[in-house]
């Protein structure tokens, strides 16, 4: 176990001064070198720190980024993590179920927070503590006897063929075209989107890779006319980027997040479909209609980049109208 601790601990020293290749490269060969040695904590009066705690944290940090964890929820790990020993003035492995329920009962009152929100902090806490557990740090989990925290699901709505319509109506350039037949047409995500190269698109295969969470990628598929539109955006703009949407002022850098969403909300007013309209509801669009469309489950999920089935499976409810129209054709 020691072997294991020291090699995660100093992996954790090199997080931020080198690359994350370079990182899990280091940790593995490490690992395995270790192995023929035997190791022991030497502690002294000014080394010793008291619990695993400041090093244990990091190198849980370090560990989930190896994983393959996007930042977004490193940052937000490490957010909900420091909230939560900031409160705790005790050892890491005498902290107990009873210290974790009184800290989300206290967070929820103070912060008037919904339990989605809290169950994402509760979420947290689990996730690190079973690493911890497995790890050797603590004896066991004490998270595991709180259960999760149950919040009404907000069931969202993919847009319907005419509102999908007026969406495309409302363009009022070929950029706005060719971003919405883009999001609708390969699914991706709006971070995927930003990052996306011209290189990365074959026009001739209609394919494109998009690298989406945790440095992930995948092949995804432009219709015909998606490629049209990119290709006449593409023709339209005169600078040097090797980004597929970059913005209409120079030095035309990348589309960025911000940019794609207010692209997107604007458009949505415009078209008065009557609710909002974000990004991700292009990716939400095309999975629920690839799925009334009896495409295999499975190759949505490729498709989507989704590591797990069941959240492919949020798309595929059974619509009231679809019901009666299949009672009709094979019942009535």
């Amino acid at each position: 176990m020691m072997r294991e601790q020291f090699s995660n601990e100093f992996t954790a020293k090199l997080y931020g001064k080198v690359s994350d290749e370079v990182l899990k490269l280091v940790q593995n060969e490490l690992f395995l070198h270790v192995q023929d040695y035997d190791i022991e904590r030497r502690e002294t009066a000014i080394g010793k720190y008291k619990g695993y705690l400041p090093e244990c944290f990091k190198i849980y940090l370090v560990s989930r980024k190896i994983e393959g964890l996007s930042n977004k929820t490193i940052e937000l790990y490490q957010m909900y993590l420091d909230d939560f020993f900031s409160r705790m003035d005790k050892d890491i492995s005498d902290i107990t179920s009873n210290d974790i329920r009184a800290y989300l009962y206290y967070t929820q009152k103070e912060r008037n927070i919904s339990n989605r929100t809290l169950d994402s902090r509760r979420s947290a806490l689990h996730a690190f503590f079973e690493w911890a557990a497995n790890e050797g740090y603590i004896g066991k989990n004490p998270c595991r006897a709180i259960k999760v925290i149950k919040y009404e699901r907000k069931e969202r709505e993919g847009l319907t063929a005419i509102e999908l319509e007026k969406v495309r109506m409302a363009c009022k350039n070929v950029r706005e075209k060719a971003l919405v037949e883009f999001l609708y047409s390969t699914g991706a995500r709006v971070t995927e989107t930003c990052t996306i190269k011209i290189s990365d698109v074959d026009f001739e295969k209609g394919e494109v890779w998009l690298f989406g969470k945790g440095s992930k990628h995948r092949k995804s598929y432009i219709t015909a006319k998606c490629a049209l539109y990119l290709s006449e955006y593409l023709n339209s703009r005169d600078d040097k980027s090797e980004y597929l949407f970059v913005s209409e002022r120079k030095p035309h850098n990348s589309l960025k997040k911000e940019a794609i969403e207010r692209v997107i909300r604007n458009l949505g007013k415009r078209s008065d479909i009557g609710r909002e309209l974000f990004p991700h509801l292009f990716r939400h669009t095309v999975a629920t209609d690839m799925i009334q469309k009896s495409i295999p489950v499975t190759d949505v999920q490729r498709m989507l980049g989704h590591v797990s089935v069941n959240t492919t499976m949020i798309y595929a409810k059974v619509k009231d109208e679809d019901v009666k129209y299949n009672h009709r054709k094979y019942i009535g």
